[in-house]
Parts: structure tokens; sequence; C-alpha cells
């Protein structure tokens, strides 16, 4: 477990410097719990970011979300 703490660590450190692979990993983290807090809004305004910076991985989870229920219970 210690290793993919850190492993998660080194993974937000490198979306927080911008590299939009890491920024996609963090943010479906973040949308779905895994291995974090779940944290709906930080997802998502990791979302909106990659979404502005042409993430077509971005978009469509944005898209998605606002399809499901997700949009209705948190607002996204």
């Amino acid at each position: 477990m210690c290793f993919v703490n850190r492993g998660y660590e080194v993974l937000k450190q490198a979306a927080d410097l911008g590299h939009q692979k890491s920024m996609e990993m963090v943010a479906e983290a973040y949308l779905f719990g895994d291995h974090v807090q779940q944290n709906i809004t930080k997802s998502r305004e990791i979302l909106e970011t990659l979404s502005m910076m042409g993430s077509s991985k971005g978009q469509m989870v944005l898209y998605l979300c606002s399809l499901s229920w997700l949009c209705i219970v948190y607002g996204i």
C-alpha cells in the first residue's frame, strides 16, 4: 500500500506541473475515488483545464459526466 500512495503522490506532482497524461489519470482517480479520497469538484476542475488544453479525454469525460447522474448530484 505504501508504494501505491507514493506512486499517486508522484503522479499528482507531475499533474501539478501540467503533464497532460498525469492530469488525466489524477482526474479519473478523483472522480472515482481510486486510491485517493473521492473529490468530484477537484476532478471537474482538472477535467475543465484538460479540455481547455485540447485533451480529447478531458472533453469526453466531462461530456459523459454531464449525461450521467453526476451532473445532477454534483452540478457538473
